[in-house]
């Protein structure tokens, strides 16, 4: 697809799942290019552009996205990864579960999956038990902790 189609698609106000439609792997170079301008928002629809698509190409790309600067770019990251059947490498989601952002660490929640490992168990157990830790996300980390074997 056309990198102006693609930036076309993802400046629609309202987003839906067209937006995303004939999106492929040979389309990732455009996807890593909306990463890397300034707009939070066109990364975070590059980053879901990226979830759909899978694979080991776009999951390099999206690991990079989860330590981005930008909260939206790593809420996105999050978001996506909850959503979709991506594995973040344990290191990578723990950041994300400490991070100072409390929505990125919402949605991180959301993205553990049962294959991670003692890093990220032991990222959920201090949220759990963190008196800083905002008390819906320390049930919420409970939760995920209650996920893995």
């Amino acid at each position: 697809m056309e990198f102006q189609e693609i930036r076309r698609r993802f400046q629609a106000i309202e987003p839906d799942e067209t937006m995303f439609a004939g999106m492929t792997v040979d389309d990732i170079a455009h996807f890593e290019t909306l990463l890397a301008e300034a707009d939070p928002v066109m990364a975070s629809r590059a980053v879901f552009a990226l979830s759909r698509i899978g694979g080991d190409s776009a999951a390099r790309v999206l690991r990079r996205a989860a330590v981005d600067s930008r909260s939206p770019v790593r809420v996105a990251v999050a978001a996506a990864v909850a959503q979709r059947p991506i594995t973040l490498p344990d290191r990578e989601l723990n950041a994300l579960l400490s991070d100072r952002d409390a929505g990125v660490r919402k949605f991180a929640l959301g993205a553990v999956k049962a294959d991670n490992g003692t890093i990220v168990k032991e990222a959920l157990t201090r949220m759990s038990q963190s008196a800083d830790e905002l008390p819906a996300l320390k049930v919420r980390a409970l939760e995920a902790l209650r996920r893995l074997p």
